[in-house]
């Protein structure tokens, strides 16, 4: 029953989303700084070379003191002032911007206050003033707040079509009641971390994942699997809880401005208005159960086995809505790598495959190890050699699967912690990269792999180790993880391999050449005495190893059959790109030692200094103070015919053009900026190596693209 829970979050469940946003520098901010005194930041933008003639509009018992300070760039003009006013006095006046009539101008108000609160509005030309609204008082924040839970649960059909089909499994009155409790408590949790930007879940996601719960269950009334055994409540509690947290990280059903203070009574409201809804489904699921009672014991079980029947239908297309919606409204993107979802599934069913007590020992662990590989990774902390760790260990559980192996108890736990480990600085580095907020989205998703690995941790401990299932299952996932490694090959033998080979350098796999010879050595061999050979588990292995080892311990050997000549425009664009991607992405380091050090790997040591101040002002120009930008990807579009002048030096100059992708982080939101360069570019051989020598650009331009196009 739990295939197909784990089918639809494995397909759809991809989506913790990002949303992005273009960058628009015209923003009024108020921020008070202490107790009634505040800075006031105006950004405008720099239009052909003139800026808008606006100023801000506040209150008149606010006091300005002294005159604005100016900064800014080609891009932004920011000009800042102090102001003394008291944060009761804001409550009922208009705070605007004057001078944007006649223009397109639409300048993003944020007005935050010691006590929490944060109003945000838009100011447009035709309406540029904001009223800053009273705070709500205790009765109305709790009826609002708690009528909107309510009316949120009850929008919500496959929680109703869920708690139904418990009630038919058998689930008494307490038990549905705590569950529901349990619900409404991690819901409030889940908009507490929300609140504080700690977690962000994808709309669909909870949906998705309670309508595969429902069909679950009702699969499981229709084959009749229902018994004293099974009507357990903590079970649904548990499950309860993880969904919860999930549709709590939507936030509050009421969008309103509150201090922390209001917003902790707010969570209490919305937790007893969700329990309010839920008991009031309870009590109708309840009605129907009785009325079915009631009847004869032929008729009973015949509805009973109907209202399953239509219950887990109507949540499959509740599940189908919520799963494919994304596709159609494009509000979600997929952060979540599959190669950690299929991790979750391959280590849940792997652990329960083991004898206790590593059967319980071995979910802790990996739990524990997850978390602190997001922690890494969200902070930037790189493992040495992640993709083969990662897709290596998926390989190896998938196999572990497929056919059973038995291995000490501390191997077990170091095998698990390490997996776990790389699989969770691998999101968590995926996620800083590609997230406005990365922590949120992390907490989402270790909710989410927890989900995973406890339906396959249920579901594998009732099948057979060594069963069918657990035989696909495995060779499913170990399939992928090779086919992900082999891909990366690719690129390493049509970039790095590549471009030794045009200097008269080949690399030698010795590290695999030296796997593959023990593997012939240790294949077991026939003996007289011996009816049958050992299992060959060993030989596999290594083989299986010097597969995913194959770019490690490669020797670079001068080719005595090389002749030096000028490298063709096949053979120039990908040492073009090796040498610009190396370049660009040294300035993703934070350490300019280590930026320089990269550097110098790629750039003659007379250009260094100037490319380093050049490029880093062209990849940052025209953003925000305080914006983060990363280079994410580098391409090389076109490469010409070399300028034969310089054939004799052995130095040779090609035009080239070629876009630099980078990530820009501001206000919480990203997008992602095309720098497109069109330059000569002159490479030579430096202690063999190919090097910049020389740059010369001839035109630069800027794309900001959208989130449906990056």
């Amino acid at each position: 029953m739990k295939r197909i829970a784990a089918c639809a979050v494995v397909l759809l469940a991809l989506g913790t989303n990002a949303l992005t946003d273009l960058a628009n520098p015209s923003t009024l901010k108020l921020t008070e700084t202490s107790p009634s005194r505040f800075t006031v930041e105006l950004t405008l933008p720099v239009i052909q070379g003139r800026v808008v003639k606006a100023r801000p509009v506040l209150p008149d018992s606010c006091v300005v003191e002294g005159e604005a300070e100016v900064q800014g760039d080609n891009w932004k003009v920011v000009r800042t002032w102090t102001m003394t006013c008291d944060p009761d006095d804001l409550v009922g006046t208009a705070i605007g911007v004057q001078g944007l009539l006649g223009t397109s101008l639409d300048v993003q108000l944020t007005l935050e206050t010691l006590d929490g609160r944060k109003h945000v509005g838009q100011l447009r030309p035709t309406q540029a003033y904001y009223l800053v609204p009273p705070p709500p008082t205790m009765g109305s924040l709790a009826l609002a707040v708690g009528a909107a839970a309510a009316r949120q649960v009850l929008r919500h059909p496959e929680l109703a079509i869920l708690l139904l089909l418990c009630v038919l499994f058998g689930l008494r009155l307490p038990g549905l009641l705590a569950s529901a409790g349990v619900f409404a408590a991690a819901l409030a949790v889940g908009q507490w971390l929300k609140a504080e930007n700690w977690i962000g879940v994808s709309a669909f996601l909870p949906a998705v994942l309670t309508a595969a719960i429902g069909v679950a269950v009702a699969l499981s009334i229709i084959r009749g699997q229902v018994s004293a055994s099974h009507a357990r409540w903590p079970t649904l509690a548990a499950f309860m809880a993880l969904v919860g947290v999930l549709y709590g990280g939507a936030g509050l059903p009421l969008e309103t401005v509150l201090s922390r203070r209001e917003q902790q009574l707010a969570f209490l409201f919305s937790g007893l208005g969700t329990m309010a809804g839920l008991g009031l489904v309870i009590l109708c699921a309840g009605q129907l159960h009785s009325l079915v009672a009631g009847c004869g014991e032929g008729a009973r079980e015949r509805l009973r086995l109907w209202i399953a029947y239509l219950g887990g239908v109507a949540a499959c297309a509740v599940g189908l809505h919520q799963a494919t919606a994304p596709f159609f409204l494009g509000g979600v993107t997929p952060t979540v790598p599959l190669a950690t979802l299929l991790a979750a599934i391959a280590l849940g069913a792997w652990c329960a495959a083991q004898s206790p007590p590593m059967r319980a020992i071995l979910p802790g662990v990996a739990g524990c190890m997850l978390v602190l590989g997001g922690v890494l990774g969200v902070r930037g902390v790189s493992l040495p050699q992640t993709t083969l760790a990662v897709y290596g260990s998926l390989a190896l559980f998938g196999i572990l699967l497929a056919r059973a192996v038995r291995w000490p108890g501390w191997v077990l736990v170091a095998a698990v912690a390490a997996a776990s480990l790389y699989h969770g600085a691998h999101a968590g580095s995926l996620l800083r990269g590609g997230v406005a907020l990365p922590v949120a989205q992390a907490t989402a998703t270790v909710v989410l792999l927890v989900f995973l690995f406890l339906v396959a941790y249920r579901h594998a401990g009732q099948r057979p180790s060594r069963g069918r299932t657990m035989q696909f299952l495995g060779l499913a996932i170990a399939l992928p993880a090779v086919l992900w490694r082999l891909a990366e090959y690719r690129e390493w033998i049509g970039k790095e391999v590549a471009v030794d080979a045009t200097i008269g350098l080949f690399r030698l796999p010795v590290l695999t050449i030296l796997l593959v010879l023990f593997a012939l050595l240790v294949w077991p061999r026939r003996r007289r005495f011996q009816p049958s050979p050992r299992p060959a588990v060993a030989h596999w292995a290594l083989l299986l190893t010097a597969v995913f080892v194959f770019p490690l311990g490669t020797w670079r050997l001068r080719n005595p059959f090389h002749t030096p000549r000028p490298p063709t425009v096949q053979e120039a664009a990908p040492i073009m790109g090796t040498l610009l991607t190396d370049t660009y992405l040294a300035f993703n380091l934070d350490d300019e030692d280590d930026a320089f050090d990269r550097l110098a790997e790629n750039l003659s040591e007379d250009l260094i200094a100037d490319v380093y101040l050049d490029s880093r002002r062209r990849l940052t120009a025209g953003t925000r103070k305080g914006a983060e930008v990363t280079v994410k990807d580098v391409s090389v579009m076109s490469v010409q015919e070399p300028d034969a002048s310089d054939a004799g030096d052995g130095s040779f100059t090609y035009p080239c053009k070629w876009i630099v992708t980078a990530r820009v982080r501001h206000w919480q939101h990203i997008h992602d900026r095309q720098n497109i360069y069109i330059g000569m570019l002159t490479i030579r051989v430096e202690d063999d190596r190919w090097k910049i020598a020389h740059l010369e650009l001839l035109s630069e331009e800027r794309e900001i693209l959208s989130w449906k196009s990056s």
